[in-house]
């Protein structure tokens, strides 16, 4: 199941984005991929998000449930991008946290279990778009 809150609708239509059609679509790409139990998702609208991005998302780490926050204020031209680039990803991401939690085998509580799984779900989003340059899996340079 997915909730889209009214004002992420009413801005990503300013920006020409059906964000139903749009979420339903990109999650229909990653179950293709990664199949699992059903995941709930909520979408809302907040400031707290990734800088330069415009969205962010979390897991809850005991049902599996996402939450995607995008910024809906920001400029017309930043929420295009962010929906016509980072929406897909961020779902992928976090659900494939969510199938991690729900049919195992779970995130772990230590920093390197973290890591690890950090790392898997960044793989998953490069799996399911493949031209996407993440800035935290470059954010550092050998040597």
């Amino acid at each position: 199941m997915i909730v889209i809150a009214p004002p992420l609708i009413s801005a990503a239509r300013k920006v020409g984005v059906s964000l139903s059609a749009r979420a339903t679509s990109s999650l229909a790409r990653t179950a293709r991929l990664l199949p699992g139990p059903r995941t709930d998702i909520l979408m809302i609208d907040g400031t707290q998000v990734i800088p330069s991005i415009g969205i962010t998302g979390v897991t809850e780490f005991t049902t599996g449930q996402v939450q995607i926050t995008i910024d809906a204020h920001q400029s017309p031209r930043l929420l295009k991008r962010t929906l016509d680039t980072w929406l897909l990803v961020a779902l992928a991401h976090e659900v494939d946290h969510s199938v991690r939690v729900q049919a195992g085998p779970g995130e772990g509580g230590t920093l390197l279990d973290r890591l690890i799984t950090e790392g898997m779900s960044s793989a998953f989003d490069i799996q399911v778009s493949p031209t996407i340059r993440l800035p935290w899996v470059h954010a550092l340079t050998p040597g």
